[in-house]
C-alpha cells in the first residue's frame, strides 16, 4: 500500500486510487473528471470510481459478505485474506491492506498507513467492500523505426 500522494485534490476518492496506485491525487481527480464530467472533483460515485481505478490499470471484484457490518467485524473476516481492499463506509472511501495477518488503514486523512487498530473508524457500518488487484498491463509498444525507403529501377 501506498501513502497517499496528496495534491492539491484532498477528496477521499482520488486519495483512495491514489493509495492503490501511487499516483497523485490531482491526477486520480483528473481521471475521475473524465469519466464524470465534472470539472471540481468532490464526492465520487462509486462507479465512477472503479472506471476511474479500471483506467489506472486496477480491478475490482466486489465481496458481497459485508455489506451492513462494522469496519471491525468486515476487517476481521479478511485478516486471512492477504491483499488489498476498497472499503466503503458512510461518505468515505478508505483502503485496506492485509499482510501477515496485520490489517493496514489508509485513507485522505491519515495520509499513511496506520494499524487497523488504532482507527477511529472500527464502529462504522461498512457499506461495500471490493478487492483491488492490480491489473498486468501489456507493454507499451515501441516503434522500431517510422523510416521507409523504396527504390525503382527502371530498364
Amino acid at each position: 500500500m501506498n501513502d497517499a500522494n496528496m495534491g492539491f485534490n484532498k477528496y477521499c476518492g482520488p486519495a483512495a486510487l491514489s493509495i492503490l496506485t501511487g499516483k497523485n491525487t490531482d491526477i486520480c481527480a483528473d481521471v475521475i473528471a473524465r469519466i464524470n464530467g465534472k470539472y471540481k472533483v468532490t464526492g465520487v460515485l462509486v462507479t465512477d470510481l472503479i472506471r476511474a481505478g479500471n483506467y489506472l490499470g486496477l480491478d475490482f471484484n466486489q465481496l458481497n459478505v459485508y455489506g451492513g457490518r462494522s469496519l471491525f467485524f468486515s476487517a476481521t473476516q479478511l485478516v486471512s485474506r492477504p491483499g488489498k481492499y476498497l472499503v466503503i463506509v458512510p461518505n468515505h472511501y478508505i483502503v485496506l491492506e492485509v499482510r501477515d495477518r496485520t490489517i493496514h488503514l489508509c485513507d485522505n486523512h491519515t495520509k499513511t498507513p496506520i494499524d487497523l487498530n488504532s482507527s477511529a473508524r472500527l464502529h462504522q457500518k461498512v457499506e461495500k467492500v471490493y478487492e483491488v488487484k492490480e491489473r498486468i498491463m501489456p507493454p507499451e509498444p515501441t516503434l522500431v523505426s517510422s523510416e521507409f525507403s523504396a527504390s525503382f529501377a527502371l530498364g
